[in-house]
């Protein structure tokens, strides 16, 4: 029994997986058969053939039947369990009498099923083919690794892409924020300037009505000065104190000889 389950098992691993179902078909026609009728060892199986004989496609599918009635029913209890990917193996035994079953799933759907009234048998049937399941679901599982880990790259570069636009937007805000305080600073600089030249502007016509006032107040207090200043103004010429005592006199000199002449 041993040297046909290693048999079974090393063929079981060196077949390539789109052929591994064929041969496990055929491997569950001959096993089951002998099982079911006198339950001998497990020995090599023969040649696989190019295709399921009747006989056998019948057996493996009267055996998914059963298997599928009594877990409707209820009348079967798992013993083992072992998940690899999308393969799930079970070892199941019926509660009213002493036969195992070892069913083998793909993506929960029934795909094998072995009929065996030895345990040691269906153990190392079990066995096999949790194995063999874990070599058929590597692939997957990396697959499935590879799309996670797309997937995690994917999301990390749509989160990096947002970051970057949220930045964009902010550094955008910012550069807005600049520009108008910039203008702000510009207009109240042009309104300091605008101020201070009024405000020069102003000091000058204030001084000149100061200065126009002292004037105004100087000419009130000595009117002589006043006068004067008014025939510089009006382009008479200035008399100083002796031209002016001397035309008083000359004016005397003519009134007098103007009466003498009048007598």
């Amino acid at each position: 029994m041993a040297a046909g389950a290693g048999t079974i098992s090393l063929i079981l691993m060196r077949t390539p997986l789109p052929f591994a179902p064929l041969l496990l078909a055929v491997l569950v026609g001959a096993t089951c058969a002998g099982a079911i009728a006198a339950e001998p060892s497990m020995t090599a199986p023969p040649a696989a053939p190019a295709q399921l004989s009747e006989t056998d496609a019948a057996m493996f599918q009267g055996l998914r039947a059963e298997l599928e009635q009594q877990l409707d029913a209820g009348t079967v209890h798992e013993l083992r369990a072992t998940s690899n990917g999308d393969y799930n193996t079970r070892l199941l035994l019926a509660d009213d009498q002493m036969v195992f079953y070892v069913a083998m799933s793909y993506q929960h759907g029934l795909w094998r099923v072995f009929r065996q009234r030895s345990q040691g048998q269906a153990e190392d049937i079990y066995a096999r083919l949790s194995r063999q399941s874990a070599v058929w679901a590597d692939s997957d599982i990396q697959r499935q690794i590879l799309g996670t880990r797309k997937r995690e790259a994917e999301k990390a570069l749509q989160l990096g892409e947002a970051k970057a636009q949220a930045l964009s937007r902010e550094v955008a805000a910012m550069e807005t924020e600049r520009v108008r305080i910039a203008a702000e600073r510009e207009a109240i600089a042009a309104e300091r300037r605008a101020v201070d030249a009024e405000g020069r502007e102003m000091t000058a016509r204030v001084e000149q009505l100061q200065n126009q006032i002292r004037q105004m107040e100087a000419e009130l207090a000595n009117p002589g000065a006043s006068a004067s200043r008014a025939r510089r103004q009006r382009g008479a010429p200035v008399l100083r104190p002796w031209q002016r005592a001397s035309k008083q006199r000359s004016a005397s000199a003519h009134a007098r000889q103007t009466a003498l002449r009048g007598g």
